[in-house]
């Protein structure tokens, strides 16, 4: 069972086809691919989620009771958010420098998976998504100098080796973003 979905946003139109085996996530991709939003940022109107709150991102499609083709309409909640990142103010309880690095260390993942993304989309939104992180790896390279757990010293190089790996991949994206341009 395939789906099909006819998403309106703005004065805009789009035919979005995908299959059994997709995800909600899956689904926001597609709409961040022809609309530039991205998947943080959408609020998606049409999809019988059966509560007041959508389900998690990874829940297939295939669970929900989907019309073909199944009108949708998509507003923009906060525009152009890298995808769900957002640094926590630092509490004033002081964290188990295992819990904080296990923190860091998903931020990074998540930052991660937008490079991911904006390797796929190489537009001007892209540019501006790929700024906020920069900034967010930036910070959390800050958090991680301050964890001082001779027993996690390792585990904090090898999260301090993505972020530089991931700095260098945005640096070039960017350029490349900028040539198509």
């Amino acid at each position: 069972m395939d789906f099909e979905f006819n998403l309106k946003h703005q004065k805009e139109k789009h035919i979005i086809k995908l299959d059994q085996y997709s995800t909600i996530y899956d689904l926001k991709l597609h709409i961040m691919q022809l609309t530039d939003i991205a998947p943080s940022a959408q609020k998606i109107i049409g999809i019988p989620w059966g509560s007041l709150h959508p389900p998690p991102d990874d829940t297939l499609l295939s669970h929900f009771e989907i019309k073909k083709p199944q009108p949708l309409m998509l507003l923009t909640t906060t525009p152009f958010t890298p995808a769900d990142i957002v640094l926590e103010k630092e509490k004033p309880v002081v964290e188990d420098p295992s819990t904080k690095l296990s923190k860091l260390s998903d931020t990074v993942e998540k930052i991660s998976e937008v490079v991911n993304e904006g390797e796929r989309l190489l537009s001007s939104v892209t540019i501006l998504i790929l700024d906020q992180n920069t900034e967010i790896l930036t910070q959390t390279l800050l958090k991680l100098d301050a964890i001082e757990d001779q027993s996690l010293r390792q585990a904090r190089r090898d999260v301090i080796r993505k972020v530089v790996t991931l700095q260098e991949r945005i640096d070039g994206l960017k350029e490349r973003v900028k040539n198509k341009l």
